[in-house]
């Protein structure tokens, strides 16, 4: 297993986040707006790899590279 697979909780993933309200994690799994996430029963679950791919989707701003132009 490496470090991106593993998994996280709910708490957890809301301190990676800087401290996003675990309620405001389940809002995003209703309405399918946050990261993916892993069920196990009752249990939800957070793949770091997952979690780095939907913090890359939202960058915002300057490409840090230019474009060529063509």
């Amino acid at each position: 297993m490496t470090t991106d697979d593993i998994l996280h909780t709910a708490e957890e993933v809301s301190e990676i986040l800087g401290g996003v309200p675990v309620k405001t994690l389940a809002r995003w799994r209703w309405t399918e707006e946050g990261p993916r996430y892993v069920r196990m029963g009752k249990h939800v679950r957070y793949r770091g790899s997952d979690l780095a791919a939907w913090i890359d989707s939202r960058v915002q701003g300057n490409d840090p590279e230019p474009r060529q132009s063509a």
